[in-house]
């Protein structure tokens, strides 16, 4: 209470400093400072402006600098108006300066803006602001503060108000207030800028990092971090990535330290093996036996490559491990490469390579399993480097073909043919006549080494040069060219073995023309037979000309008269027989005749026209003619016959009975004259103007004659009519019936025909039959069709029409009629019943199968009683022979209940367990066994009362059955406790009697009290010695 009432006093004593300090005044000029507003408004001439707007100088007139402030002089006994910035000594002092106002000229009040940065640094000064009416006009500075960890925003009236802000956007801007308001602050307003990018964090995108296991959660639920801004540092995994199985082997991709944008971070794992080893060929595999090894599609491998190689007289190198998975994934070491002769080869495993030619292989061990790669050292290709001689001319004698040879692995072997002999001595080797010495030649090889592969190379000896002199040309006859035939039988040669050839050449007249002694040019002169081959033409002074006589050539000329019918006749044409391909020579033609109305021609160039009959003479022309001589017949005979004059009878459609009459359509060259003929007059006739009239139905010949002209044929056509009998008339309304089995008869009453009488026939008379007149009578379900028909007339085809029957199934309901037995008993015969109006006629159902559902025991709603035809098999097999014995009846099966009662105990034997003597203790008669009727109840279907008792005597218990099991009903049985035998036995053992003495029983109670208050007591003393030692945390 004492620290209270101080507390108390404290806050009384700061209440009257409080209430005794003055508030300052301020004297000005018609302003009253204790109800001066916050209204801010921007200067305008008569308007007031929006307060959010910031007025820049080049919008309006130059800032005035403001008047400085003065007042009148003041008398020593005047004391001078305190200003805003000087606040006045006492409430008493205040009120005696306002006494003496009257001899006072008050003040011009003065208006400042001051800046604060709100947190921030670098504030612009405090302004001066210039009254303008009733507004007061303040410069708005450029300068802006800083904050770290903030973006500048402008300035607002409110601290920390976002909704009204100034910023000045270049020199000169100016703000407004209310002239009511003398001092105004402008605070800082500020947006965070955590990352520090000078940009606000609220206009900034945000990232989201995501840590995940990789396996879908299995690991770690996903660690996600959102609303992250780009240069922070990148958030960290919190806590130890995990995984059963795995050792974590760090992040997929790496962790940037810097947020750049949304990134997700995926765990690598590295599973934890139990590796054993499996070697292949050259190849020994890693194997885990673990289910879910991350290398069971593809286990780490040891690859041991050796590739084949050529004899080198150095030791192999050519053996590596091309691939060692196992040593990075399992960290199993290889050991050294070593190589072993086989097939064959004998060289013991060492791991210094061989150097001879040979099998081997080359071995390497890693796991304790061998990786086996078998090379061959190959045979080197022994080789030989030969100069052969160069520039040989024939001289008539012996010159050498090879200069010098060398060889490396074996000797030098040659031969001339692919049948010569090999042999050694290749340098010796010579030639003499002139030609191609095909020289072949291999390098038969030493130890380590293989036969060089055969090789061939040319020397030639060059022929001997030659000159020629002495040719002629033979006279020839005109062929078109400029070939010469040459006489070689003067000839000589400038040999120097004594041995001539033969002499050919090529001679080419100066042109092909027939003449006499006419330039021949003699060219490719060539020499040839067995002494040629060591001589050649020199290349100049061989002789070039001659002259020689060409003569004109016969010729014979072929002609085609041609001719041809009027109006299409072809020119007769010649060919000339013997005239050099691609010449400039053809034959000229003329014609001379009569035609058939006797008009005569005389030598025209042009072919006749008009039918009648002429002749066509041949002659020569062309640059070329003057090379031929036309020679053998001139002159054919040539026909122009009378033209078809394409009699056209254009077909007749096929007509029907009733058409209309027509008129025959004929076209025709030329104007002969027109007839007309019917084959049968009874069907149609014809005019002589080609009008047909139709008669009646059937088919007629109608002839066209043309007679002939001078200058056509005269032609017949025949053109065929049919007149085709028209349809029967037939009508029905009704093309369809849906009946079912064991409707009445009906008859179909809609057929109408006036074209001849109407005849019924069913399509399925075991569905339906239909009488004469059209009454259909059903039989069975199905499908069949009623043919309708009207037969053939003399112009009327015959008709008919389908009516379609479908006689559906009779809908009836099959129940399973209700039945019932008590339990225990035999089922009594199932039967069923049918509903609705029963069957058609004396129909029964084939097949029908009643059965319940299996189960002896009383059942609460009894068992289903199961009504259907036979199985699907048997009824399927009925189908596929037309045997379904109900198939008139669509059937419903509706099932029925069979109720089985429960059996009755009353007049159960009932079989009692041991019997009972009195023991001074309550006992139970069991019951061994309870039999109704033959058949034992469970011992879980009853229950016993009246079975305890402790006494001896008779007793009465009863058995009653459960309710809703397969007994009902109760049968009471009587038992028998007999006498027991007197006896004292004294208690003298532990677990005998130990029934404590009255004495006994108070001690314990006393004893107990004792111990309870003992307790409470003690709780007693603990709790008022807490309290004293804690008495200030209690409470009364």
């Amino acid at each position: 209470m004492r620290m209270k009432k101080r507390f108390l006093a404290l806050l009384l004593s700061l209440a009257m400093v409080f209430s005794l300090q003055p508030l300052a005044a301020y004297a000005e000029d018609d302003v009253n400072a204790s109800n001066e507003t916050t209204e801010m408004q921007v200067d305008t001439q008569e308007e007031t402006p929006n307060e959010n707007i910031i007025e820049s100088n080049n919008e309006q007139p130059p800032v005035e600098t403001p008047a400085p402030e003065t007042e009148t002089p003041v008398t020593e006994t005047e004391t001078p108006p305190q200003t805003s910035e000087q606040p006045s000594a006492s409430v008493n002092e205040e009120t005696q300066t306002k006494a003496k106002s009257s001899m006072i000229l008050k003040k011009a009040p003065t208006y400042t803006l001051h800046y604060d940065a709100n947190g921030g640094v670098g504030a612009p000064l405090d302004c001066k602001g210039t009254r303008d009416g009733s507004w007061v006009r303040y410069p708005l500075s450029e300068i802006e503060p800083t904050r770290y960890g903030y973006v500048f925003f402008g300035w607002t009236k409110v601290r920390n108000d976002k909704s009204v802000s100034w910023k000045a956007v270049g020199p000169g801007a100016i703000i407004h207030f209310d002239s009511s308001q003398q001092n105004v602050t402008l605070y800082a307003y500020w947006k965070e800028d955590i990352n520090h990018n000078n940009k606000a964090d609220d206009e900034e995108a945000k990232y989201t990092v995501t840590y995940t296991d990789g396996v879908g959660g299995v690991a770690f639920k996903d660690q996600v971090t959102t609303d992250l801004l780009s240069g922070l540092d990148t958030p960290s995994f919190k806590g130890t990535p995990s995984r059963s199985g795995y050792i974590f082997d760090g992040w997929d991709a790496k962790v940037a330290d810097k947020v750049t944008g949304n990134a997700t971070y995926t765990a690598k794992w590295k599973q934890i093996h139990e590796w054993h080893y499996e070697a292949e060929g050259n190849v020994v595999k890693a194997i885990c036996p673990l289910n879910e090894c991350m290398y069971k599609d593809k286990w780490p491998q040891l690859i041991l490559s050796a590739e084949n190689m050529e004899y080198t007289g150095k030791a192999y190198n050519r053996a590596s491990i091309t691939k060692n998975e196992i040593a990075n994934i399992t960290g199993a070491a290889a050991g050294a490469i070593s190589y072993e002769g086989r097939d064959g080869t004998i060289y013991t495993q060492s791991k210094t390579a061989p150097t001879n030619v040979g099998k081997y292989a080359a071995k390497v061990t890693i796991g304790g399993k061998t990786a086996v790669a078998n090379f061959e050292i190959t045979k080197l290709t022994a080789s030989a480097n030969v100069k052969f001689a160069a520039d040989l001319t024939y001289n008539g004698q012996n010159q050498n073909l090879v200069l010098n040879a060398t060889t490396t692995g074996g000797t030098l072997m040659y031969r001339l043919s692919d049948t010569d002999e090999w042999k050694a001595g290749l340098v010796m080797l010579t030639g003499k006549d002139a030609g191609d010495y095909h020289i072949q030649y291999y390098v038969k090889a030493k130890a380590n080494y293989a036969d060089s592969e055969v090789q061939t190379a040319t020397v030639t000896i060059q022929p001997y040069a030659v000159r020629v002199f002495g040719i002629r040309v033979k006279d020839k006859t005109y062929d078109g060219t400029t070939d010469a035939t040459l006489d070689y039988s003067h000839v000589t040669v400038s040999i120097i073995d004594g041995k001539k050839p033969t002499v050919t050449a090529t001679g080419t007249f100066a042109d092909k023309n027939a003449g006499t002694d006419k330039m021949v040019h003699i060219s490719n002169i060539t020499l040839s037979g067995d002494a040629a081959k060591n001589y050649k033409l020199a290349e100049s002074g061989n002789q070039d000309s001659a002259t020689a006589n060409i003569l004109r050539k016969d010729v014979t000329v072929t002609i085609n008269p041609n001719g041809g019918t009027y109006g299409n006749v072809k020119p007769a044409t010649a060919s000339l027989n013997g005239v050099v391909s691609g010449d400039d020579v053809s034959t000229t033609l003329s014609y001379s005749g009569n035609t058939n109305n006797g008009t005569t021609i005389q030598n025209t160039t042009n072919a006749p026209t008009e039918a009648g009959s002429y002749r066509v003479n041949a002659g020569l022309a062309g640059k070329d003619m003057g090379n031929y001589k036309l020679t053998g017949s001139t002159e054919e005979k040539i026909d122009v016959l009378r033209a078809d004059p394409k009699l056209n009878v254009t077909a007749i459609p096929e007509k029907k009975y009733g058409d209309e009459n027509f008129k025959l359509e004929v076209s025709r060259k030329g104007e002969g004259a027109l007839s007309y003929t019917s084959s049968n007059t009874n069907i149609l006739t014809v005019d002589e103007k080609g009008n047909v009239t139709l008669h009646k139905a059937g088919s007629a010949k109608i002839t066209v004659k043309l007679a002939k002209t001078d200058n056509y044929l005269g032609d017949t056509k025949t053109v065929d009519v049919k007149v085709k009998k028209v349809s029967g008339h037939l009508e029905v309304t009704t093309l369809s019936y849906v009946k079912t089995y064991g409707d009445a008869p009906f008859q179909i009453v809609d057929a109408i025909s006036t074209t001849g009488t109407i005849s019924y026939k069913s399509s399925n008379k075991d569905v339906v039959t239909v009488s004469k007149d059209g009454t259909v009578t059903i039989h069975n379900k199905g499908l069949a069709t009623i043919t309708v028909s009207v037969p053939e007339g003399d112009n009327h085809t015959p008709v008919s029409k389908k009516i379609n029957i479908t006689v559906e199934p009779k809908a009836i309901t099959v129940k399973a009629k209700d039945a019932s037995k008590i339990y225990g008993d035999s089922d009594p015969e199932l039967t069923y019943e049918v509903l609705n109006d029963g069957l058609v006629g004396n129909d029964t159902l084939k097949g029908i199968k009643v059965e319940r559902e299996k189960g002896e025991d009383v059942k609460p709603g009894g068992y289903t009683i199961f009504v259907d035809d036979e199985s699907s098999i048997i009824q399927s097999i009925r189908n596929l022979f037309g045997a379904n014995q109900n198939e008139n009846y669509r059937i419903t099966y509706k099932p029925g209940v069979f109720t089985i009662n429960p059996k009755d105990i009353s007049d159960a034997k009932v079989t009692l367990g041991d019997s009972l003597t009195y023991n001074g203790r309550k006992q139970t008669q069991t019951i061994a066994k309870v039999e109704v009727d033959g058949i034992e109840v469970p011992a879980d279907a009853y229950m016993v009362t009246g079975n305890i008792a402790k006494n001896a005597g008779t007793y009465t218990l009863t058995i009653i059955a459960n309710e809703g099991g397969n007994f009902t009903g109760t049968r009471e049985v009587s038992y028998t406790i007999a006498k027991g035998n007197a006896k004292v036995t004294k208690s003298t053992k532990p677990g005998q009697n130990n029934t404590p003495k009255t004495g006994e029983s108070t001690q314990t109670f006393l004893w107990l009290s004792v111990m309870f208050v003992s307790i409470c007591g003690l709780a007693g003393i603990i709790l008022v010695s807490k309290k004293t030692r804690y008495k200030d945390r209690f409470t009364e």
